[in-house]
C-alpha cells in the first residue's frame, strides 16, 4: 500500500504542477505569439507575391500597349505621312493594317480633324474624339473605349502627331518644336476584346478574376458586361460604390496607386490587388477569394492546431493528474484515518488491557476472600483465582502459607476473630493495589488520548520502562518475571520506543490471560542495525495453526494482530513460537536507521 502523502508532499507536487503548468501556458502563449508573427510575416510574403503577380501581368499590359503606341508614332514619322495626301498614306496605312492584324484599322486627320481610315476610305469630321486633340496638341495618346465611327464596335484608339517634315529633319525636335509642327495625327483602333484577353489573363488561383478602370472609376474591363462603358454608352462609375471598403479601394486606383488588401466584396472575405498602368491612364486590378490566399497558408494553420492541441493535451493531463492525486490523497487520508483509529485501539488495548488485567486478579483475590464458604484457614493470593493456575509468586505481604486446612489456635479452636481479621487485611491490601492500578489505568487512558505516548517513556527510557513493567507486574500478580538487556544501549525514535513498550505490555497481559503462565523473561538486545525484542512465557502453550475460536489465543486475536501491525509499521520481523504444554517465546526486530547512542 503506498504511504499517504504528507502534507508537505502534496504541497510539493502542487507546486510542481503549478509551475509545470505555467511553463506550459507560457510555451504555448510565446508559441501562439511566435505562430502570430510568422503567419503575419508568411501572410505579408503572400500578399507580395501576390502584387508581384499583377505586376507582372500589369507590365505585360504596359509592354503591349507600349509597342503599339510605338508603332503609331513609327507610322507618324514616316514621309508618307508627313505628305497629308491621302492618296499617297492610304496605300501605305492599308499596307501596313495588313501586316498589323491588331489593329481594326488605321487613319490619318488633318490639322481639323478631318480624317480618313482604312476601314471606311472617307472623310469624316473626329475633331470632338479625345485621341485627336491629344496628339494634334504633340502628345501620343491611348484613348478611353469608344464606339468607332468607320467600324460602329467598341475600340481604343492610339494616337500620335505627325512632325512636319522640316522639323522632322531638323537638329532641334524639341518637344515644343515638335507640338508646334503637328501637321496632322495618325491613328489606328484596336478592338476591345484584345485588351480584355490580356486582362483576363492575370490569374491567381480558379476563382479570381481581374478588371480595368479609366480615370473617371468606370470599366473598362470587367466580367460583369453591364459595367463595362464606352463613351458613348457610360456605366454607373464605381466610385459611386455603396461598401465604404471597396469604394476607397476604387478611389485608390483612380489616384493611381498600388495595394492589396482584405475586404468583404459580394458577401465573402477577398483580396484585391491594384495597381497603375504607365502606358494609360488606367489601373488593374486582380481580385482573389481568401481560400486561395488561405491554401498557402495550410500547413502553418495545420502546426497552429497541433500546438493548441498538444497544449489542451497537455493541460488536461495536468488536471487528471491533479483530480487523480487529490483522489488518492482522500483515499490515503481515509486510510490514515483508519489506521490512526486502529492505532488508537491498539493503544487502549495495551495500556487499559494490562491494568484491568490486574485489576480483576485483585478484585478475585478478594471475591476468594469474602465468600461466604471461603476455608478459614486457605489463605488466597492473587494467582489463585477462578480461571485456576499456580499459587506461585504469592505477593509477599500476604503472609499465609499455601496448606489446604484452616488455621487453628494452639487450643486446637478456630479463632473466627483472628481469621476474619486476617482476611479483611488481606482483601484491604488487594483492594488498595486494584484501587492504584485504576488510577494509572485512567492516567494512562488520559495520556493516550490526549499525546499517545506511554507515561512511562516520559521521564524514562525504553529499558527503564520495561523493567519497571516487569516489576509492577510481579508485584501486582505474582508473575515471576526476568529483563535482560544486551549491546549497546542508543536513543531510539520515541514512536519506536512506544510501540516496543506496547508489544512488551500486550505480551504479558496475554501470558497473564491467556497462558497462566507462572514466569515470563524479557531480553532487550540493542544491535547495530536493528533492536529486538524476545518475550518467553512458560505458560500452557498452543498450537499456532489453531484459529482463536479453538484455543482462545493465537494468530487471530486482537493482541497478536495489534503486535503484527506494530511491528510491520516498521518493516521488522514476527516471529511467533508455541506448542501446547511448551509456552510460547516471540520474537521481534525491527531494524535502525536513525537511532543514536545515549549519552
Amino acid at each position: 500500500m503506498a504511504k499517504p502523502l504528507l502534507p508537505m508532499a502534496q504541497l510539493r507536487n502542487q507546486r510542481v504542477r503549478l509551475l509545470l503548468g505555467a511553463a506550459v501556458l507560457l510555451s504555448s502563449f510565446c508559441a501562439y505569439g511566435s505562430y502570430q508573427v510568422i503567419r503575419k510575416s508568411t501572410l505579408e510574403n503572400i500578399e507580395r507575391s501576390a502584387l508581384l503577380e499583377v505586376q507582372k501581368g500589369v507590365d505585360e499590359i504596359d509592354q503591349w500597349l507600349s509597342n503599339h503606341r510605338a508603332i503609331i508614332e513609327t507610322i507618324a514619322n514616316t514621309t508618307q505621312s508627313q505628305s497629308g495626301d491621302w492618296d499617297i498614306v492610304g496605300p501605305y496605312l492599308t499596307a501596313e493594317n495588313t501586316r498589323l492584324s491588331d489593329f481594326l484599322f488605321l487613319g490619318l486627320s488633318n490639322a481639323q480633324g478631318q480624317r480618313y481610315t482604312t476601314a471606311d476610305n472617307r472623310l469624316v469630321d473626329a475633331s470632338d474624339r479625345q485621341w485627336f486633340q491629344e496628339a494634334i496638341a504633340g502628345r501620343p495618346h491611348i484613348d478611353d473605349p469608344f464606339i468607332s465611327r468607320a467600324t460602329g464596335d467598341p475600340v481604343i484608339a492610339i494616337s500620335a502627331p505627325i512632325p512636319s517634315p522640316v522639323q522632322s529633319n531638323s537638329p532641334d525636335r524639341s518637344k515644343d518644336n515638335f507640338t508646334a509642327s503637328a501637321i496632322g495625327v495618325i491613328h489606328g483602333g484596336m478592338k476591345i476584346d484584345r485588351i480584355q484577353q490580356y486582362v483576363n489573363q492575370l490569374r491567381y488561383g480558379q476563382q479570381s478574376y481581374a478588371f480595368l478602370l479609366n480615370s473617371e472609376g468606370r470599366a473598362i474591363v470587367h466580367p460583369d458586361l453591364r459595367l463595362m462603358s464606352t463613351s458613348e454608352h457610360q456605366a454607373p462609375s464605381l466610385l459611386a460604390e455603396t461598401e465604404p471598403e471597396l469604394a476607397a479601394i476604387y478611389r485608390r486606383m483612380v489616384a493611381r496607386q498600388q495595394g492589396i488588401d482584405r475586404i468583404w466584396m459580394d458577401g465573402k472575405p477577398r483580396y484585391i490587388a491594384y495597381l497603375p498602368l504607365q502606358s494609360a491612364n488606367w489601373s488593374v486590378a486582380l481580385v482573389m477569394p481568401l481560400s486561395e490566399i488561405n491554401e498557402q497558408l495550410r500547413m502553418l494553420n495545420l502546426m497552429g492546431l497541433v500546438i493548441f492541441g498538444l497544449t489542451s493535451l497537455m493541460l488536461a493531463a495536468l488536471w487528471q493528474l491533479h483530480t487523480f492525486e487529490q483522489q488518492q490523497l482522500e483515499k490515503a487520508q481515509a486510510s490514515a484515518l483508519l489506521d490512526e483509529r486502529n492505532r488508537l485501539a491498539r493503544e487502549i488495548h495495551d495500556t487499559l488491557a494490562q491494568t484491568f488485567t490486574g485489576i480483576s486478579l485483585q478484585l478475585e483475590a478478594v471475591r476468594a476472600l469474602t465468600a461466604p464458604n471461603s476455608p478459614s484457614n486457605h489463605s488466597i493470593s492473587p494467582r489463585n483465582h477462578s480461571n485456576g493456575g499456580s499459587n506461585t509468586g504469592a505477593d509477599a505481604s500476604d503472609g499465609a502459607n499455601t496448606s489446604d486446612g484452616a488455621n487453628t489456635s494452639p487450643s486446637g479452636h478456630s479463632n473466627t476473630s483472628d481469621q476474619n481479621l486476617d482476611r479483611l487485611n488481606q482483601a484491604h491490601i488487594y483492594i488498595l493495589r486494584a484501587r492504584d492500578l485504576a488510577r494509572r489505568g485512567l492516567r494512562e487512558a488520559r495520556h493516550s488520548v490526549q499525546v499517545l505516548r506511554s507515561e512511562a517513556l516520559e521521564t524514562d527510557t525504553l529499558p527503564d520502562a520495561l523493567r519497571k513493567v516487569l516489576n509492577e507486574t510481579q508485584r501486582d500478580t505474582g508473575l515471576i518475571t526476568h529483563f535482560q538487556l544486551k549491546g549497546d544501549v542508543v536513543r531510539l525514535p520515541d514512536d519506536i520506543q512506544l510501540n516496543l513498550l506496547r508489544i512488551a505490555q500486550e505480551a504479558i497481559t496475554n501470558a497473564l490471560r491467556y497462558a497462566q503462565a507462572t514466569r515470563l523473561d524479557l531480553t532487550l538486545h540493542f544491535q547495530t542495525d536493528h533492536i529486538s525484542l524476545r518475550i518467553v512465557d512458560d505458560g500452557v502453550g498452543f498450537e499456532t495453526s489453531q484459529p482463536f475460536e479453538k484455543n482462545g489465543f493465537g494468530l487471530n486475536g486482537f493482541g497478536l494482530i495489534g503486535i503484527r501491525e506494530r511491528t510491520a509499521r516498521f518493516e521488522g520481523h514476527f516471529e511467533l513460537l508455541s506448542s501446547p504444554g511448551h509456552g510460547t517465546t516471540l520474537n521481534i526486530a525491527i531494524p535502525l536507521t536513525n537511532a543514536r547512542p545515549t549519552i
